[in-house]
């Protein structure tokens, strides 16, 4: 794709469906999987998703999912 300085930032998120993305939450997690949808709000969807949380002995384990929903204002970042 040819680089154009006024993508917008849903332009981006448009490119990026149904690639493989890494979302960075507010509360630390590191979220991965195929973007399958999103909004104006930046709420998003992702399927075959991958992340790493703690247990309740604080141990740290690799959950999947086939499909999740994150809130456009719990994402700092997506990769």
């Amino acid at each position: 794709m040819e680089e154009n300085k006024f993508m917008k930032p849903l332009d981006a998120l448009g490119n990026a469906l149904g690639r493989e993305v890494i979302v960075k939450t507010k509360n630390g997690l590191e979220i991965s999987g195929t973007l399958k949808a999103f909004d104006m709000h930046v709420n998003i969807v992702l399927g075959n998703v991958r992340f790493k949380d703690k247990d309740t002995e604080g141990n740290i384990i690799e959950k999947r999912v086939e499909q999740i929903f994150i809130r456009g204002d719990m994402i700092v970042m997506v990769i």
